[in-house]
């Protein structure tokens, strides 16, 4: 990218957020009396750690920003008393936009639009109908002029008054026109590489974003350095925040290798469990446990089906030894999302440890991890970041047993050598650390199921079917099996000619005939999956 360019982007480096917390300072303290003067000059936003940063950079200076907030309370929420009674009926995903500031010297409009421009397609994308400022009185011109719908009294102080404001998603989107997308001359390397071939529709490896990638391109250095220990653990709480849950571990390692961990551990319990199964995963699971010489039941129920909570506890019921449960969150064989909720309310009141293979869904829809003993998850699949690096949730740290499990399988190990007690690679730990601090999860969650809706639309028309049940589709992945002439394998063949890569080559997936497509990976624009569409639905019904 040239040096003098303007780059429009989501903050994600610690100097990024440095600089934030500087312009933070001169904009509210210095230029806006609003908050008190300090020695550092520099303010940290009391809603720092749930901000997404938009910021305008150049030649790493910063020139502009804004923060959107997905969680409630809002800051309007403590300011309006009874807030949602002055927003419009049927109001069901607002957000909150702070924080906008521009250097003094570059308020000539082009830095407004860049920001503007960025917020319209994150907003649109992640599904949000209505966005809530709190705007200057001096920019209140400014604010109607572009659709902003003023509400209730002001708020702020004397010296630094604000007028809460809205916009809706209809007027968001007539605002595309007044600050439509760069011309193609105008993009950064980073937006052009969005538009790069061959676009790739794997559950793993997941296409990854450009300032993944860019964090890629870094030296390794020491895992015992003291500035990798402290992001180190900076992603650990990330992961953390993410799942809810108490601890996690990082290590190098595949979704095979972190699941026997799983199945190490509860080896450790030395009591009959349930496993479950509904596809390739849940069969994967049971293997794991017969390896690992487990003693366990399993309920096994058609590939796509759903579990019915009845028969799970029909079984707990009549084997009253069984003291744990292992089942698969996201069954990506048969784009089944099995019931998590439920899964804690069978195990809950019989004080049944739940473990949970969360590989696919972390990162691709909610996942709670509260009330969860131990839980499995990747870098590569849901979290779009580098393939490499396993993951190990767990509710509380196990004893301390090295001598019964291997050392790199004993967790309470991890914990007692500050998580990192082995060789790890550092830059594939930057890569996660930047695609979780670089992604807004709602909005994530948003735009699996906004894409993968788009998809079975297009399906639903050619009158294609699906694999598995639609009340609880997985909505990352979509499994097909075609009926026409071409079997899967060659439909994938033909779709990989044509630049979009599909799963189809598992032994599984060829053994049925089936063949996949995820959306696990970093950001596909509707015009993307539109055309990946009309080539499916032609291979299938020609």
């Amino acid at each position: 990218m040239n040096d003098n360019a303007i780059q429009f982007k989501v903050a994600t480096e610690p100097w990024e957020f440095e600089l934030i917390h500087e312009l933070n300072y001169q904009t509210f303290v210095e230029e806006i009396p609003q908050h008190q003067a300090n020695g550092e000059k520099r303010l940290i936003d009391r809603f720092h750690d749930d901000n997404i940063y938009i910021i305008a950079l150049k030649c790493k200076q910063l020139l502009g920003m804004l923060a959107l907030r997905t969680q409630r309370p809002f800051s309007l929420d403590q300011k309006v008393p009874g807030l949602d009674r002055f927003l419009p009926t049927g109001v069901q995903a607002p957000c909150e936009v702070r924080l906008l500031a521009t250097q003094k010297e570059v308020r000539n409009g082009l830095i407004f639009r860049g920001l503007i421009n960025q917020l319209i397609q994150i907003g649109l994308q992640g599904g949000f109908d209505i966005a809530l400022i709190s705007g200057t009185l001096r920019q209140q011109k400014l604010y109607k002029h572009m659709g902003f719908v003023p509400f209730g009294p002001l708020v702020g102080s004397a010296d630094a008054p604000y007028q809460p404001m809205y916009l809706t998603r209809k007027q968001a989107e007539e605002l595309k026109h007044v600050f439509p997308a760069f011309k193609e001359s105008e993009r950064t390397d980073e937006e052009l590489a969005l538009f790069a071939k061959p676009y790739s529709f794997l559950p793993g490896p997941v296409s990854i974003s450009p300032l993944v990638k860019q964090s890629l391109q870094g030296v390794n250095i020491s895992h015992r350095d003291p500035v990798f220990l402290q992001q180190f653990q900076a992603t650990r709480n990330l992961l953390k925040q993410l799942s809810r849950a108490n601890n996690v571990q990082i290590m190098m390692g595949s979704g095979t290798l972190v699941n026997d961990i799983v199945a190490a551990h509860i080896g450790l319990r030395q009591e009959q469990g349930l496993i479950l199964s509904n596809g390739a995963f849940g069969d994967r699971l049971i293997d794991h446990a017969h390896r690992h010489g487990l003693a366990f039941k399993s309920l096994i129920v058609p590939w796509g089906q759903r579990f019915d909570p009845k028969a799970i506890e029909q079984v707990l019921q009549q084997n009253q030894e069984l003291r744990w449960l292992w089942a698969v969150h996201g069954e990506t064989s048969s784009s089944v999302l099995n019931d998590l909720q439920m899964l804690k309310e069978q195990c809950l009141p019989h004080g049944i440890a739940l473990y949970l293979d969360a590989v696919s869904t972390l990162g691709t829809v909610p996942v709670d991890l509260q009330n969860v003993t131990m839980a499995s998850s990747v870098s590569g699949k849901g979290l779009a970041s580098q393939a490499g690096l396993g993951l190990i949730f767990h509710a509380d740290l196990p004893p301390r047993l090295s001598h019964k499990l291997p050392r790199y399988f004993d967790m309470s190990y991890y914990d007692s050598n500050q998580g990192v007690p082995f060789t790890i690679n550092t830059l594939w730990v930057h890569a996660l650390h930047t695609a979780l601090r670089s992604a807004c999860f709602p909005i994530r969650y948003l735009q699996v199921r906004q894409w993968a809706l788009r998809m079975r639309q297009h399906l639903q028309k050619a009158a294609i079917e699906w694999i598995g049940d639609q009340a609880a589709a997985f909505p990352a992945i979509l499994t097909l099996q075609p009926k026409g002439k071409r079997t899967a394998q060659e439909i994938g063949d033909a779709l990989k000619d044509q630049n979009y890569l599909v799963s189809y080559q598992s032994k599984y997936l060829l053994e049925r005939n089936w063949l996949q497509i995820s959306f696990m990976g970093y950001h596909f624009t509707e015009s993307i999956i539109d055309s990946l569409a009309a080539s499916l639905i032609k291979l299938i019904n020609d």
